[in-house]
């Protein structure tokens, strides 16, 4: 990008500037654990996975994990794309479908991480109902051996609406551009800048022992406890339930925040 052109479209230093900054603390919080806890990195839905080599191990990953990363290309593209067609309009809009589609995801992965936490022998107890715990149980696991690249390419299409302080900024963004062009760069940008914390992540069961593996199976049950409660909080806030979470700081003169929650 030569100078004019980042002068006629100031945005873009704006999201790659204080995007990183944002992205450091934010979406290692948020998004890290989430993509432990849903194993995008399908370390355990490959059954001959402590059969594999490291080099093996990484290069299965990466495959799954660049198809999450595509999926959310899509949505962001797509919602990036309107933003910047229909203005400020659009931005609103996806922010208040994201305040109620967040609290039902963080529903649902307090409730499944709540499981693999338990283990199968502990549906039972933690639901409270004999019949609720084998069909939840059953429901666990037959989502546990649907595997494959589709699956990870339609969780990205799908989580792409959670809410996010990052993406409703980057939204804001794109919005201000008028271009649906742009738009859409911009939001899926803001995609691949997230990918060291994507990959970093998802590679992280690639590092773990075979004899750690029924202790990383609990972890990801644990990791998924926590992104509900961070998703529920972040929820909480959009919907002005309860106070933001942030911390202010000061960039080329100029004031900004990072917004945990």
């Amino acid at each position: 990008m030569n100078l004019d052109f980042l002068a006629a479209h100031p945005q873009y230093v704006q999201l790659v500037g204080v995007g990183l900054i944002w992205i450091s603390f934010h979406c290692a919080g948020m998004c890290g654990p989430i993509v432990l806890g849903l194993d995008l990195g399908d370390s355990l839905g490959y059954r001959q996975w402590d059969k594999l080599t490291k080099i093996q191990k990484f290069s299965h990953s990466a495959r799954h994990i660049t198809a999450y990363q595509l999926g959310r290309s899509v949505t962001y593209a797509i919602i990036g794309a309107l933003a910047g067609f229909a203005g400020a309009g659009l931005q609103d809009l996806f922010t208040e479908v994201a305040k109620i589609t967040g609290l039902f995801v963080a529903a649902a992965l307090l409730a499944y991480g709540l499981l693999r936490l338990a283990g199968s022998s502990g549906l039972d107890n933690l639901t409270g109902s004999d019949k609720l715990g084998k069909l939840l149980g059953k429901a666990a696991k037959r989502t546990q051996r649907v595997g494959g690249l589709p699956r990870k390419f339609l969780l990205g299409v799908i989580l792409g609406f959670l809410p996010c302080m990052i993406t409703f900024w980057a939204l804001s963004l794109a919005a201000s551009t008028q271009s649906a062009l742009h738009g859409a760069v911009l939001m899926v940008l803001l995609v691949w800048m997230t990918s060291f914390v994507i990959y970093g992540f998802g590679f992280a069961p690639a590092l773990t022992a075979a004899r750690f593996a029924p202790l990383r199976d609990r972890l990801l049950g644990l990791f998924l406890v926590l992104s509900a409660c961070w998703l529920g909080l972040v929820s909480a806030a959009a919907n002005e339930w309860i106070g933001h979470a942030m911390v202010g700081f000061t960039l080329g003169g100029r004031g900004f925040a990072i917004m945990f929650w």
